[in-house]
């Protein structure tokens, strides 16, 4: 994959990200690349004058013990003045998965149902999902589906006489996304 492209200037909505990694850029950078006045940075990288400047923060995957969680949820409300927190998902957690046991640690399960009933709403990835976390929180749930902006990528070497070669990878919870490629 090709680098990031230059973070916008600090806006009303901050994308938030634990690192720098595939999930951040395909549900964090890719989606507010497309919304005007959006930005977003990881916990190392975040900027004081993008959470000033933030009404909206989007954070991906948060989850962990309740004490970090708690920390964020004020720290974003009383000291930057964020008015609404929404929290993106793109793995169920909270029960085993129809298709494989995902067996998350005690600690993030307890992380992930204090975000929920914290923040203001959930973006998930697809329909399973949605179902997945509306048994567990009544705020809003919407679905946003992974996204890569192709020109991210490099393009592939082309190989003489042979088909391209497609991976897939992720939890079970990514079935809908194979679908779609498939």
């Amino acid at each position: 994959m090709r680098s990031l492209p230059p973070t916008p200037p600090p806006g009303p909505i901050l994308g938030l990200s634990i690192k720098d990694d595939a999930n951040y850029r395909y549900r964090i950078v890719t989606p507010l690349r497309a919304i005007h006045g959006a930005t977003w940075a990881t916990y190392e990288s975040v900027t004081q004058e993008q959470l000033e400047r933030a009404s909206t923060v989007v954070i991906n995957r948060m989850a962990g013990p309740i004490e970090n969680m708690r920390k964020m949820f004020v720290s974003l409300r009383e000291q930057w003045h964020i008015e609404t927190i929404l929290i993106d998902y793109d793995d169920t957690w909270l029960a085993p998965h129809k298709v494989k046991r995902v067996r998350p640690k005690p600690s993030t399960i307890e992380g992930v149902q204090y975000a929920l009933a914290h923040c203001d709403g959930v973006i998930v990835c697809n329909e399973d999902s949605r179902s997945h976390y509306a048994e567990y929180t009544t705020k809003p749930i919407a679905i946003v589906p992974n996204l890569v902006w192709p020109n991210d990528w490099e393009a592939p070497a082309v190989r003489q006489g042979q088909p391209p070669v497609i991976t897939i990878a992720g939890s079970p919870s990514h079935r809908y996304d194979w679908d779609q490629v498939v």
